[in-house]
């Protein structure tokens, strides 16, 4: 009688726990659901506000340069020669409006690319405001100086314009560093130059979601860690970019296996032939450019 009741209590224990682990797989599920949803939805707002800001900007710039060009009377012999459109940031300054309009889209994004960096960082608002103010006052002299090259026909390769550029560059990261300190300003560097993997992380991701097998948060943070590590050229030289040419895929693919399901894989698979012809256009265009001069 002991013994029966024992068998009982233990088959009932195991029912309860096998209950208590589908319960708990379901609500894992539905909250990776939950985030992906989430998240998609925040994509979708941020795309859809810089589109709106890049339509109203190409507008603003179409109607300047058709104001130029009704008030522009060249003499009948002499040759004009086409004057580049206003800066897109130039129209932004002077409309209120559509400049308030373009930061909102800007820290969208912003917090789209950084939000769970900045949650591993442990910053402030203040840090995060300050940071994201620095990224926009760097994006704002970078597009001057463009307009500036652009106004004086000057080749975006240009030493003058490259040295301005490298310095622009230079200085945007001595704040950067001084506003985060040595150790956080290296982690925020290397997630910079993870960005390429995590695009193509994100597009493959968003190739899956419909799948019935979405990449989880750790999957993808496992994929990109994986496809920085399979770069020869970026473990060699961290301090660069991650091109996405040089990264190994067979051993990506290979590797993959390990945390991502079949049907995953199939798309990551999908996704590195993609990238390999891209690649081949990008060498094919390269050539017909070098043959041409």
């Amino acid at each position: 009688m002991s013994t029966c009741r024992t068998i009982i209590a233990a088959s009932g224990f195991i029912f309860l726990l096998s209950l208590g682990v589908i319960f708990w797989a379901i609500n894992e599920r539905t909250q990776a659901s939950k985030e992906r949803s989430e998240w998609a939805q925040k994509d979708n707002e941020m795309r859809s506000l810089l589109k709106r800001v890049q339509t109203a900007a190409s507008a603003s710039v179409k109607t300047a340069s058709d104001l130029e060009a009704a008030n522009t009377r060249p003499a009948p012999a002499a040759t004009s020669r086409n004057k580049p459109p206003p800066s897109w940031m130039t129209i932004l300054a002077g409309q209120p409006e559509l400049q308030l309009e373009f930061e909102k889209a800007y820290r969208a994004k912003r917090e789209h690319l950084y939000g769970k960096l900045y949650l591993q960082l442990h910053l402030s608002q203040t840090q995060i405001d300050q940071l994201d103010n620095l990224a926009a006052k760097y994006e704002e002299s970078s597009a001057d100086l463009a307009a500036a090259a652009q106004e004086q026909n000057l080749d975006a390769n240009d030493s003058a314009i490259a040295q301005q550029r490298k310095s622009l560059t230079k200085e945007f990261h001595q704040q950067e560093e001084a506003l985060l300190g040595r150790q956080s300003y290296a982690i925020l560097q290397q997630f910079d130059n993870e960005e390429p993997v995590r695009t193509a992380v994100s597009q493959a991701a968003s190739m899956v979601l419909f799948s019935g097998t979405p990449f989880t948060g750790d999957q993808e943070e496992q994929l990109t860690q994986l496809l920085a590590q399979s770069s020869n050229a970026f473990q060699l030289n961290p301090n660069k970019p991650i091109a996405l040419a040089a990264v190994d895929w067979d051993t990506v693919l290979a590797r993959a296996q390990g945390f991502l399901s079949p049907a995953q894989i199939g798309t990551l698979n999908a996704k590195s032939q993609q990238q390999a012809l891209w690649t081949l256009e990008s060498r094919f265009f390269s050539q017909q450019g070098a043959g041409t001069k």
